[in-house]
């Protein structure tokens, strides 16, 4: 039987060592995130024909944005323009 090599040079295990309890850092909190610029964010489901889809995911390629980043922005201009959210709310 072949001898370990690594043996001979003091490597006991490949497996790094794992932490001792109690020595990890805090971690920092939820309200820390909005000071040290970090944000926290949710994710939804949106139901949408295939039409749909492939209209918003052509708006988006064109645009050469996400379509995430179309949503977020139709839902900051429905929660800042009140005209914009009576007509959809009249719609929906």
């Amino acid at each position: 039987m072949a001898k370990n090599p690594m043996a001979a040079r003091g490597v006991t295990s490949l497996t790094p060592p794992r932490p001792a309890v109690g020595k990890r850092a805090p971690k920092a909190g939820l309200d820390d995130a909005w000071t040290d610029g970090r944000q926290l964010t949710a994710r939804i489901t949106v139901d949408m024909t295939p039409e749909q889809h492939e209209a918003l995911r052509r708006a988006g390629f064109e645009s050469r944005i996400g379509m995430a980043a179309i949503v977020r922005g139709l839902i900051d201009r429905y929660l800042d323009d009140d005209a914009l959210a009576a007509e959809i709310n009249q719609t929906s």
